[in-house]
């Protein structure tokens, strides 16, 4: 028994600067006192390709750290034939941000799009051109957008934007429309909604 108590006591007297180091310790990547939420919504935005205006809808959503900074993804879509082939581009990648004082109603947001997209028949155009198309008639692309937007905080679980983004479009392929045509200015609208 004397031998049970004397390994016991060894063993607590072992353990006990272990535990003290371990709740002292920082790290690098400490998860305490960070806040986490999240957001997504629908965005709307207008722009012109080639010589024509036309607009497109999508959305995003993305883990929101820190009040601050995010990580996420989103995409979108033409709500028009962006050339006279009846060819419509949709595009989306991941998304990065950061918030710039988040607790002010009004502030600013920074973010950049990286991912790809297509640009392909509209559904309707399809069926009425099925007879003469063969195989896959959609083509690839690589495409960056880094946006600038100003937020409205209108709640404490929706925001407001309006920005401006720059689209850069490479590696079409497009014999209707360039990579420069179908880059180009856009304007932005979004509501999100989540916790921030």
């Amino acid at each position: 028994m004397q031998i049970l108590k004397r390994s016991i006591v060894c063993l607590l007297l072992t353990l006990t600067p272990l535990t003290v180091f371990a709740e002292e310790r920082n790290t690098l990547f400490s998860m305490h006192g960070m806040h986490h939420g999240g957001f997504g919504g629908p965005v709307l935005k207008a722009t012109k390709i080639g010589d024509n205006t036309n607009y497109l809808m999508g959305g995003k959503g993305a883990w929101l750290i820190n009040h601050q900074f995010y990580l996420g993804g989103g995409g979108q879509g033409t709500l028009k034939d962006i050339n006279s082939e009846g060819e419509r581009m949709a595009y989306g990648g991941l998304i990065f941000g950061y918030i710039g004082q988040p607790n002010k109603p009004v502030n600013y947001s920074l973010e950049m799009l990286i991912g790809g997209g297509r640009i392909g028949m509209s559904g309707l155009h399809d069926e009425v051109t099925s007879h003469n198309t063969q195989g896959d008639s959609s083509d690839g692309f690589f495409a960056a957008e880094p946006a600038v937007l100003v937020n409205f905080n209108l709640s404490r679980f929706a925001t407001a934007s309006v920005g401006l983004s720059y689209r850069y479009i490479s590696g079409s392929n497009q014999a209707t429309l360039t990579d420069s045509e179908l880059s180009g200015l856009t304007a932005q609208l979004s509501f999100m909604f989540g916790r921030f």
